[in-house]
């Protein structure tokens, strides 16, 4: 039983880092209005502190807005 538990452990932390790999930049911080649109699945949400970016998805900011990212490579 332990060993199962071990494994669905390493299991789902291997599937993490898999999807965490992909993503080229967070949202490090937003004020005002800030909008993304999701390049998967083109739909748009609120920018929001934390928010990993993917290739190709759309940053957009209003007169009052302001987003910081941070770059995976710097």
């Amino acid at each position: 039983m332990i060993q199962l538990v071990l494994t669905l452990c390493l299991l789902t932390t291997f599937s993490f880092a898999a999807l965490a790999q992909d993503a080229v930049a967070t949202l490090y911080s937003s004020t005002g209005v800030v909008e993304v649109t999701l390049s998967k699945s083109m739909r748009t949400t609120q920018g929001r502190e934390g928010l990993l970016l993917y290739e190709r998805d759309l940053v957009r900011t209003g007169v009052d807005g302001k987003a910081t990212i941070l770059f995976r490579d710097g």
